[in-house]
């Protein structure tokens, strides 16, 4: 905090605190005048005008006292102290925690907490176990999400180095649209494991060091025509069977 601004909160606190002090000063003035004043049975009644005298000062007496804690209610919420900052707020918050661990209340809900753990501990049997343990901040999930991301960009780029880089029917290069297809169609018993995990990457790195001829390189569009025609001719088979089945019943009808 600047030297003027640290000025500037010292005059707003000045001024607060003298408008309170006024405020009391007054207020313990008109205290001090209805506490001396007669009460309204014992003043004296004259007449005529002893009625209005007397509804006066109970006008006095009901309305104009009542007004004094109003007017200091409405000073003060106007003359507000000046805001803390972010950083003093979590100072005083942090001493305010402190001063808690160091009372006879602190130590002793600490205490009993402590007891409380060593309890669960000893009915575990030992420590926590290893698979047991606790989710992860999300600072620590971005932070193995990154690494794992690092990770496949690399297992990627030596995939496609050991197939050539660029689509084995067409011989597209751009890497962005290459994708990594199954000689065999047997991929449904890898993406039953998520394909996208780092061990289906390792697993098709392993298989391609090895030199089996399970996995190839194509672009989208190769690999979607590819599918089409599987799918294309697997359906002729399963058309075709049908019909020597059919058949069949019929013949033995």
């Amino acid at each position: 905090m600047s030297a003027d601004a640290k000025a500037r909160q010292d005059a707003a606190r000045r001024r607060w605190l003298s408008n309170l002090a006024f405020l009391d000063r007054q207020l313990g003035q008109r205290r001090r005048q209805a506490r001396a004043a007669p009460p309204l049975w014992a003043r004296p009644r004259g007449g005529m005008g002893g009625g209005g005298a007397r509804e006066a000062d109970m006008k006095r007496a009901h309305v104009v006292l009542p007004i004094i804690p109003i007017q200091k209610a409405i000073l003060v919420k106007k003359v507000r102290p000046p805001r803390l900052t972010m950083e003093e707020r979590r100072a005083r918050a942090k001493a305010g925690h402190q001063r808690w661990r160091d009372s006879v209340e602190g130590k002793a809900t600490m205490a009993a907490a402590s007891r409380r753990a060593e309890e669960r501990r000893k009915a575990r049997g030992g420590p926590r176990k290893p698979g047991r343990r606790r989710p992860d901040t999300r600072q620590q999930r971005d932070r193995k999400n990154t690494a794992k991301r690092a990770e496949k960009l690399v297992l990627r780029e030596a995939i496609l180095d050991r197939t050539g880089r660029c689509c084995v029917r067409c011989g597209f290069a751009d890497t962005r649209a290459l994708q990594i297809d199954h000689i065999q169609g047997d991929g449904a018993r890898d993406h039953g494991r998520n394909s996208a995990n780092l061990g289906y990457y390792r697993q098709v790195l392993r298989s391609l060091s090895t030199g089996e001829r399970r996995y190839q390189v194509l672009c989208a569009n190769c690999n979607w025509i590819k599918a089409q025609e599987e799918g294309a001719q697997a359906g002729l088979a399963r058309g075709a069977g049908a019909q020597i089945a059919a058949t069949a019943q019929l013949t033995w009808l």
